[in-house]
């Protein structure tokens, strides 16, 4: 009925708060991991003889730094990402706004509707081009869903929506 890649997508949204306190620990893991490693000088036994090795802050420590700030990206798009999304449920009807909430977050996906599933769907596709707009990549083209019905001015409008006439 629905596109698994794209249901997957607006369930990521429903737990972008699980996936920002999973990066926070990601980010403390790699700082533990990086304190714990030896930083002392050693002495190793190779072909050529006897040498003497360093702890090498000059390349290790940019890589840590780097990780943390990528880690940091990571968490400030998805806050973004959720702060958008929340905006997104709070102007929904809170009857609507209930049952979304209730489908996603029980993983109850075949009680959803095919027009709150594209409602979502293009909420989501417009924050991404808000996200990407923002990190200067030009974003993926997205065609939105036009549902036809047996009314033909209802149609009509949405066909001049679609184009935007």
């Amino acid at each position: 009925m629905f596109d698994f890649d794209e249901l997957n997508e607006i369930e990521k949204y429903f737990h972008l708060d699980e996936l920002n306190k999973q990066l926070e620990q990601s980010k403390k893991d790699l700082s533990s991991w990086f304190y714990s490693q030896t930083m002392l000088t050693r002495l190793e036994y190779t072909e050529l003889g006897v040498i003497s090795r360093g702890f090498r802050q000059d390349t290790k420590v940019p890589s840590l730094l780097k990780g943390i700030e990528y880690i940091d990206q990571r968490i400030e798009r998805n806050e973004l990402r959720l702060k958008y999304f929340v905006r997104y449920l709070t102007e929904l009807p809170q009857k609507e706004c209930d049952k979304l909430l209730s489908i996603f977050r029980l993983g109850e996906t075949n009680k959803l509707t095919k027009k709150m599933y594209h409602k979502t769907l293009e909420e989501i596709y417009e924050i991404e081009a808000m996200i990407c707009l923002r990190e200067g990549i030009e974003p993926e083209q997205v065609n939105s869903y036009v549902e036809i019905t047996e009314d033909f001015n209802e149609n009509l409008e949405n066909l001049c929506d679609y184009f935007a006439i």
